[in-house]
């Protein structure tokens, strides 16, 4: 029986050539899955707990979770603009 040289590491490494995209189109696929992680994460770390502890009576409160859903949508409409570039964009 022959044991193979190839180890599970270079296996898993070389499989991340699949992402290397030259292309416009690669480059806009990769960052938009950037730009949902970062969604999910100013969701998730920033406006949820914002959100439990909104009080209407303290002058902060409103600010602190009205400036997350504001980096949300900026995030949001980042990724629909680049998300309607890839369809114009060349393969």
């Amino acid at each position: 029986m022959i044991a193979s040289t190839r180890s599970p590491t270079k296996t898993v490494v070389a499989g991340l050539g699949r992402f290397d995209l030259p292309d416009e189109w690669g480059g806009i696929v990769v960052t938009c899955m950037v730009l949902a992680f970062a969604l999910m994460g100013i969701g998730d770390a920033g406006l949820r707990p914002a959100l439990r502890r909104l009080d209407p009576e303290l002058p902060g409160g409103v600010a602190t979770a009205r400036k997350w859903a504001i980096a949300g949508l900026a995030v949001g409409i980042l990724a629909l603009m680049m998300m309607t570039r890839a369809i114009y964009a060349r393969t």
